[in-house]
């Protein structure tokens, strides 16, 4: 705890009684590390809907630790939040919440090739699925990915269209693959 932090009270008099509470994080990384940590101990505690919830706030986390990082140091954070996706969806194939996350990680972090590919991919297998869906929910859940494809194909125009538009005097990047999708 941080001990040369004592803090004076008034309680009319100047004596020191009581400390910080709180912990002293000698740098950054060793506070990512100890968050990690906490979110690797405690997502497996909780139940759905909640569970995942708390998957998509630990994605996020791991993102804006990179997105903080730059260079060597990045790059291996990027592999590393790759793993961590994979074997999150070995664990529940079927979170397709957590499919549009790592679409949409891949987006900010890849680029749009990727992110296309991976939400292409999981369109395809659930496909068979789609058609199955009983409940509202199991429906909501399934439409969510094609929410997602449309969307990522919006940005994908909105950005061809600003590169268009910075770029009058040079060729024009066609965007009807984009748009007949």
């Amino acid at each position: 705890y941080n001990t040369e932090k004592l803090q004076s009270q008034n309680f009319n008099s100047q004596t020191k009684m009581l400390q910080d509470t709180c912990p002293t994080i000698r740098n950054e990384e060793s506070l990512a590390i100890f968050i990690h940590n906490l979110f690797l101990q405690t997502y497996k505690q909780f139940k759905e809907p909640y569970k995942t919830k708390m998957i998509l706030i630990w994605l996020e986390y791991e993102a804006s630790v990179i997105r903080m990082n730059q260079g060597k140091a990045a790059k291996e954070l990027k592999k590393d939040l790759k793993k961590l996706v994979k074997c999150l969806l070995k664990e529940d194939r079927n979170n397709l919440d957590l499919v549009v996350k790592f679409a949409d990680l891949e987006y900010s972090l890849e680029g749009y090739p990727s992110a296309q590919t991976l939400l292409e991919t999981a369109i395809l297998a659930s496909n068979a699925n789609f058609l199955k869906q009983n409940t509202e929910e199991g429906f909501l859940s399934a439409t969510l990915l094609y929410r997602a494809a449309v969307e990522l194909e919006l940005r994908e125009i909105v950005n061809i269209q600003k590169r268009n538009q910075e770029q009058k005097d040079e060729e024009i990047i066609d965007d009807s693959l984009h748009r007949n999708r």
